[in-house]
């Protein structure tokens, strides 16, 4: 009766293995697969086969074990560009033409030119005339009217100085007229002068005119105009005195 005993306990032995083993079986099966490693920040060189370089095309293979010898390559000398301008993108743009008339434009100044103290000849001689006349007792004794013209021809030098016998008259000027530029011109002697020429031909005129009430500067009182009123080459200085007014017009002749 011990033998069947003993096969009781192998048999029960073998079954509690078998579970055993089972159960392993049914855990691996159900557990995740578990991740791989990841990477600690270590890099590793792979091996590369080394790769055949290949002739060009058309070249012919070269001998491995055959001695090259090295031509030194020249550079290239670099072309400077050209700065020429492309003639095939300029226009032409004609020159424009002034329809309109213009004034000629004036000569250049004869004389003292440059110097700092130089004058104009035909303002200065200008500015003179009534201050040398007012003292002339001759203009008190003429009538109310027109005076008359003087032709008045007064020469500089190239250094702007007066000429010797600078000052000329044409025909026969009325007397008071040509006192009055003889010594306005002397007034003025001292300046050095600029002007258009050499010799500078004025047209020296007057006019008498009987007092007015229009202003003080009309025959009631003793006046001198300062800066003659000028338009252009034509200027008109005056003096007043009482019981009379005498207006001068002077102009630069071409």
């Amino acid at each position: 009766m011990r033998f069947p005993s003993l096969l009781v306990v192998s048999l029960v032995a073998h079954l509690a293995i078998a579970a055993a083993l089972w159960r392993n079986a049914q855990s691996a099966r159900a557990a995740p697969p578990t991740p791989p490693p990841a990477p600690n920040g270590e890099t590793y060189e792979l091996p590369t086969d080394p790769v055949e370089e290949q002739p060009p095309e058309g070249a012919s293979p070269t001998n491995p074990n055959a001695t090259s010898t090295a031509t030194p390559t020249v550079p290239s000398t670099p072309t400077a560009p050209s700065t020429a301008p492309s003639s095939k993108n300029k226009t032409s743009t004609p020159a424009k033409t002034s329809t309109s008339s213009s004034a000629p434009p004036a000569p250049p100044l004869f004389g003292a030119v440059g110097v700092r103290y130089a004058v104009d000849l035909f303002s200065t001689f200008t500015r003179a005339l009534p201050q040398v006349s007012m003292d002339d007792k001759a203009w008190a004794a003429l009538p109310v009217g027109p005076v008359g013209v003087a032709d008045v021809t007064i020469e500089i030098d190239d250094t702007g100085h007066l000429t010797p016998g600078a000052i000329t008259f044409g025909g026969s000027p009325p007397p008071p007229l040509r006192a009055a530029s003889t010594r306005a011109l002397a007034m003025v002697a001292g300046h050095a002068f600029t002007a258009r020429g050499a010799r500078s031909h004025l047209s020296v005129s007057a006019f008498v005119s009987a007092p007015s009430n229009e202003d003080d500067f009309h025959g009631t009182r003793v006046a001198l105009s300062g800066v003659a009123e000028c338009s252009g080459f034509v200027c008109k200085p005056f003096f007043a005195q009482p019981g009379r007014r005498v207006d001068f017009t002077v102009r630069l002749m071409p």
